[in-house]
């Protein structure tokens, strides 16, 4: 299945210009996005021409999302240790603990983000207000962090519980405390008083999942802004009375996430949808005020973060890339590569980017281009949180377990310690490194080029057994990598030879080694090696990828439509199961199931062994699964049905909805094939295969109902948070049943270690338990990458294993 990473999102509130918002001179940082809701700090003369970055201090936390706050002697924010949620008070200074405060048992992450609070807390004169991810909206003493009132938004306020908990963060306005609560009988938005927690006022009608109120002058009225998946509202913030709504049009997950950044004059930029951003205007008119749509901009899209805008500039994410956008007509100043993805504040006319690979970056907010004066590595696991800044000092922390001080110091002061480059990709002594050192000393580069080109047998070249070379030849200003030879979401540039359009990288594998991989041409166009033959459609990257065969690595042919010979046939059925809330989402309805029927099928009386296939339209149309039944039934393996899964949740085969996906098929699916078809239904006559999430999907399916299939086989098997440790001890608690196991997976698997993803350990370790368990398990490593690319390759093997000609499955 595709990959599909659904964080817990922070990003909130919104930045404003200082222009329009309500400027408050403070050094503080005391909520979401600054003093001014704006993702800006006050402070001046910051930044110099020899400033760096030094830790000041760094320690353990715990696990969750929300950002610190920082006032009066204070830094707060909200963590897990494993068992509770807590609000923690530490030494601004020194990074002490002054007090914490449980907030409740903790609330477990959701389809592999990390458990704990994820909303931001508000410091309010000698007061905290927070809310943890469970809905209970807490007022605390700063200095002693004791309650001082508290209030639960789902029982007492018939508030809606986000599928991932309750992220907005409180806005304090006057003696009011406002709260995106969400609900649909006009509760969406909810202001209590601050001292008491009593409701002032509830209005409007609308989900919320990660957005936050904030206070902005928009045309010459204070106003209170806010968002829900459907509409953008300006209210009146004392009584809650409607002054206008904009249908915001937002689109997939990022229609949980609108937050107008204030970019001028009555203008608010949304980055709502997955396309596109565009730039809105509220003015007055006739009837109150009117909404129009001023441009849209492609160059702003596809992130989390939350903008920031400085004279006359937009500074955000598109992708993985740091973009600036001209605020008056939308156009694209310039995209960098570096810092990488992250998160972003201003302070000091500077851009601050705590990138989520763990380093904080500083560069210059210009329309110019990206130009870093300063960055300090910090986390060696993944960050999801934005920076704070107040008072000289930035405050960080990663989702896992640390948080960070770190000062502005002469550079002189600072023991400077550089985030990691790129690898190098290039091997100077081989053949191919003599090339490029003869073109880079040459006059005339492109004859050399052109003959080097013209002479090659194919691309990639290899040389040798295990020297491979990634050539890209043709117009462009950038071209970078991605592949299964990088962590996941790796994007590396190439080598360019100076003067010319050759673009190169070098590695060295395994002789037998296959990976695939695709160009990232001027930063945004993902496109397959042009010069390369070998392509297939990839689910974990965009579009299609090319292969590698190293020199003892063939292609397999049996994926192959069979030239002669009898074929199967496809039937295709939909099939229905309950449907089931699952938080604000509703899994199950209906679902394509294709049945493949071996060619005698219609011929015999006879009854057939089943295999069962997670994802089964990839395993169809990429995998090629049909030709591998067509081409080895009768020949090396006995006829079999196999019953092709649609998958129509990305949830539903490793995350919270597993168990209800493991029920349908075991439950449901299986009988209902059993009745339509003739099946031989014994657990030792049916299998379940999948790759990925549909990988440990199939193991979970054959450990939690070994008396339904005999047979499991994963590649790749992917376990998403506590998915892994699940497995892990149904195995444990498991009799040794006699389950027929087979398990592999790639040298160069898919991973993202900064999350925990690794499917490579992952299955070394369980393999380890099964034999431990002695259990016999088929498979093993091999020198290959991930996704339908690698695992077609072994289906034939699969099916062999479980389903030997030699060795018929009786009625």
């Amino acid at each position: 299945m595709s990959r599909t990473f659904i964080f817990i999102l922070l990003l909130i509130v919104t930045p404003q210009s200082q222009a329009t918002a309500l400027i408050t001179a403070n050094n503080d940082w005391p909520r979401w996005r600054g003093v001014n809701y704006n993702g800006a700090s006050t402070q001046q003369n910051i930044f110099g021409e020899n400033s760096a970055l030094k830790i000041v201090w760094k320690k353990k936390l715990g696990s969750g999302y929300s950002a610190i706050s920082i006032a009066n002697g204070h830094a707060i924010t909200m963590c897990s240790d494993g068992e509770h949620d807590y609000v923690v008070s530490l030494d601004p200074d020194s990074g002490n603990e002054q007090w914490r405060y449980r907030i409740d048992t903790t609330y477990p992450g959701r389809d592999g983000a990390n458990p704990g609070p994820v909303s931001t807390p508000t410091i309010d004169d000698n007061r905290v207000f927070g809310i943890g991810p469970k809905g209970q909206l807490f007022a605390l003493n700063l200095k002693t962090g004791k309650a001082l009132w508290s209030t639960p938004l789902i029982e007492k306020h018939h508030a809606v519980r986000p599928h991932w908990g309750f992220t907005t963060s409180p806005l304090v306005y006057g003696d009011l405390l406002i709260v995106e609560t969400g609900g649909t009988q006009n509760n969406a938005i909810t202001a209590f008083h601050k001292a008491t927690g009593k409701v002032i006022w509830s209005a409007g009608s609308d989900n919320i999942e990660y957005q936050s109120p904030l206070i902005a002058n928009i045309a010459g009225r204070t106003q209170l802004l806010w968002a829900g998946e459907k509409s953008l509202f300006g209210f009146e913030p004392n009584t809650g009375k409607e002054l206008w709504r904009y249908v915001h049009g937002g689109d997939g997950f990022y229609q949980r996430i609108v937050n107008p950044v204030i970019v001028g004059e009555n203008k608010m930029l949304l980055t709502n949808g997955s396309a596109q951003a565009k730039l809105i205007q509220v003015a007055p008119s006739d009837t109150g005020f009117a909404v129009t749509e001023i441009w849209k901009s492609v160059d702003l899209k596809r992130n989390y973060n939350i903008p920031v805008f400085y004279e006359g500039y937009i500074y955000g994410f598109s992708g993985d890339f740091l973009t600036c956008v001209n605020a008056h007509s939308g156009e694209l100043a310039w995209k960098s590569r570096p810092p990488g993805n992250g998160f972003t504040i201003l302070v000091d006319g500077h851009l601050v980017i705590m990138t989520k690979r763990g380093a904080l970056h500083v560069a210059k907010a210009s329309p110019e281009g990206y130009i870093e004066i300063a960055d300090q590595p910090l986390f060696d696991k993944l960050v999801w949180s934005p920076p704070s800044f107040a008072n000289g000092k930035f405050y960080v922390r990663n989702s896992f377990d640390e948080i960070a001080c770190v000062g502005v110091v002469n550079r002189s002061l600072a023991a400077v310690e550089k985030s990691s480059s790129p690898p190098r990709l290039f091997f100077p002594n081989s053949a191919f490194g003599k090339f490029v050192k003869q073109v880079e000393s040459a006059s005339e580069k492109r004859a050399l080029i052109d003959q080097f080109i013209n002479s090659q047998k194919q691309f990639p070249v290899i040389e040798g057994d295990s020297l491979v070379h990634i050539i890209y030849y043709g117009e462009a200003r950038d071209v970078a990598l991605r592949g299964d030879m990088f962590e996941y979401g790796d994007e590396i540039p190439m080598h360019r030879m100076s003067g010319t359009d050759f673009f190169y990288a070098s590695f060295k594998f395994a002789p037998d080694a296959f990976l695939s991989y695709q160009f990232v041409k001027d930063l945004d166009q993902r496109i397959a090696d042009p010069r390369n033959a070998h392509k297939v459609r990839a689910t974990m990257q965009v579009g299609e990828v090319s292969e590698i065969y190293m020199p003892r690595c063939k292609r397999p042919q049996h994926f192959d439509e069979p030239a002669t010979g009898a074929r199967g046939r496809l039937d295709t059925l939909t099939f229905t199961s309950e449907k089931i809330p699952v938080g604000r989402r509703t899994w199950g309805g209906e679902r394509r199931i294709q049945v493949y029927l071996p060619p005698d099928y219609d011929a015999t009386t006879k009854r057939y062994p089943v295999i069962y296939v997670n994802n089964g339209e990839n395993a169809v149309e990429i995998g090629k699964m049909k030709n591998t039944l067509d081409n080895h039934i009768g020949k090396t393996m006995q006829p079999v049905i196999a019953v092709f899964i649609q998958s129509i949740s990305a949830y539903e085969f490793a995350r919270l909805e597993r168990e209800l996906y493991a029920r349908m098929v075991a439950e449901k699916l299986a009988p209902f094939i059993d009745e339509k078809y003739r099946t031989i239904a014994k657990p030792e006559a049916r299998a379940i295969l999948g790759g990925d999430e549909g990988g440990y999907s199939a193991l979970y399916i054959g450990f939690r109902y070994p008396n339904v299939f005999g047979k499991v086989a994963g590649q790749s098997a992917c376990p998403i948070a506590e998915g892994g440790p699940e497995l892990v001890a149904l195995v444990q608690k498991s009799p040794n049943s006699p389950l027929k196991l087979y398990l592999d997976w790639g040298r160069y698997d898919y991973r993202y270690i900064l999350y925990g993803d690794d499917p490579r350990g992952f299955s070394q370790r369980f393999v380890e338990l099964l034999q431990d368990k002695k259990y016999q398990v088929e498979g093993g490593e091999v020198n290959e990458g991930s996704d339908y690319a690698s695992w077609r390759r072994r289906t034939d093997k699969i099916l062999q294993i479980f389903f030997p000609k030699l060795s018929p499955i009786s009625n």
